[in-house]
């Protein structure tokens, strides 16, 4: 269940996306292949490079990114979770940005695109990191993710 980017091969069986979630051809997924593929037996953390948040003073910078998880199949369905971290410190600390499941609509796959704004919680530097934890750690649940347009934008406040 590493972490791989290209298109999807997996068809949309067994909870894998059958297409990226931007329409640009290629996403990451735990491992990318067809067939009985997903995360097994543990955890698989997928570590963005560095990205700069920083800004003016009439810019809001939020994090934007689609991300999909399939965990409804298996003998331990709804079992498990996906966790999204932020960091400003280039990753030596983490703060939970949102924990899918292990329960609700957005565990049964698709893609969800989502927008954070950075400030919510961390404070914005030139240092961002954002890791993503796919795992299976109970009693083999089918465990499926993607990750795909991941960025930084800003929005633009006018004073009036």
């Amino acid at each position: 269940g590493q972490w791989d980017r290209g298109p999807p091969v997996g068809g949309g069986d067994r909870g894998d996306p059958a297409s990226d979630g931007d329409g640009s051809g290629a996403c990451w997924l735990t491992d990318n292949v067809d067939g009985n593929s997903d995360v097994d037996g543990g955890s698989t953390i997928l570590t963005s490079n560095v990205l700069d948040a920083t800004h003016s003073a009439n810019e809001i910078p939020l994090l934007k990114y689609r991300r999909h998880y399939d965990n409804v199949f298996g003998n331990a369905p709804r079992a498990d979770v996906f966790v999204v971290e932020i960091s400003n410190d280039g990753g030596s600390t983490w703060v939970n940005l949102e924990t899918v499941g292990p329960d609700g609509p957005e565990v049964e796959g698709g893609w969800y695109e989502k927008v954070f704004r950075i400030a919510d919680f961390v404070t914005p530097t030139a240092n961002m990191r954002v890791r993503f934890n796919a795992s299976d750690l109970g009693d083999g649940s089918v465990v499926e993710a993607g990750v795909d347009g991941l960025e930084i934008l800003m929005a633009i406040c006018e004073p009036v």
